[in-house]
């Protein structure tokens, strides 16, 4: 495990990605730090490069219709707003710029997170939660490894993502968890020299679902322990389709 500032990541040797990342969050001591400024990341010293997948990575892969443009983002599993609160402005801001080490982050599709607002959405609701209650809260996240994930230039890109949000809610634990979907991007006939990984971003084309916690431990391996009979749908759940797609907050269960 590698702890950083208000999170820790797991990292998964095979895959150069971390298996999963987990932020606590203190809303009572969440800051407003400006603006944010260019991003700047950072290899970890402590992992050897070789089982780190950094910038040469997201540089490389380009788009077939304009070489210019990257085909991958550097996708933040730890957000920074989670991480920017501290007992002072210069170390929520330290905590924040934390986020920035190429072991909190997965390959994405440039468009995967700004075209849809529902997933960005369901991150500032978890953070709401916690900032205006001033109260803590615990985010897991990662991605979902898969056998048929595809590869791009020797480096296998997640299909699906999840999400765990904890909150104490009327004196007891409760969790919510969300998986989104980039698997309508992948190009499932992706040609042999790898140039374009992905396929044209369409509307709608990534799903943000709420999931119960245990099927989130089946589909990574992971155990959340005592968090899968704290889930806040688990009853819902059972009258509800496998994947059922959230269309609106007011779906979310928690």
């Amino acid at each position: 495990m590698l702890d950083y500032y208000d999170y820790s990541v797991v990292m998964n040797r095979a895959r150069k990605l971390a298996f999963y990342s987990i932020v606590n969050i203190n809303g009572a001591l969440r800051r407003d730090t400006g603006k944010r400024e260019g991003d700047r990341w950072y290899a970890d010293t402590r992992v050897p490069a070789k089982y780190q997948i950094i910038d040469t990575f997201y540089k490389s892969v380009k788009t077939v219709k304009d070489p210019k443009k990257r085909v991958f983002d550097r996708g933040h599993l730890v957000r920074r707003l989670d991480a920017t609160w501290g007992p002072t402005p210069a170390l929520a801001t330290r905590n924040g710029n934390d986020t920035f080490h190429f072991t909190n982050c997965s390959p994405q599709h440039v468009t995967f997170n700004e075209g849809h607002a529902l997933w960005a959405g369901i991150e500032d609701f978890v953070l709401a939660h916690a900032q205006n209650d001033k109260r803590m809260a615990t985010v897991i996240n990662g991605p979902i490894f898969r056998a048929d994930d595809k590869s791009v230039l020797g480096v296998k890109i997640p299909q699906q993502f999840f999400k765990i949000a904890v909150f104490v809610k009327s004196d007891t634990l409760a969790a919510a968890g969300f998986v989104l979907s980039q698997a309508a991007l992948l190009d499932q006939d992706m040609p042999e020299d790898e140039k374009e990984a992905l396929k044209p971003l369409k509307p709608g084309e990534a799903k943000a679902f709420q999931y119960k916690v245990s099927k989130i431990a089946q589909l990574t391996g992971l155990n959340f322990g005592p968090l899968t009979a704290h889930d806040a749908a688990m009853d819902a759940f059972e009258a509800l389709r496998v994947q059922q797609p959230l269309s609106s907050f007011s779906d979310i269960r928690i």
